[in-house]
């Protein structure tokens, strides 16, 4: 689902961002090959970090 964050009001816009963290739920992170190759992996470690303007982060360690 895309959204335009920028046709939303700020309070609307960090409510929609918070919301996407609670409950913690699994973010698709989806990466591509030089080659065109999709590849997606679940990250369940990751949090909102700011709203304006909106940032996601993911923590990825070894397992």
């Amino acid at each position: 689902m895309i959204f335009d964050l920028t046709a939303l009001p700020p309070l609307d816009q960090y409510k929609l961002l918070a919301s996407t963290v609670v409950p913690r739920p699994i973010a698709w992170v989806v990466t591509m090959s030089p080659e065109g190759r999709l590849n997606a992996a679940p990250f369940s470690f990751f949090n909102v970090f700011g709203a304006g303007p909106p940032v996601l982060c993911i923590g990825i360690g070894a397992r």
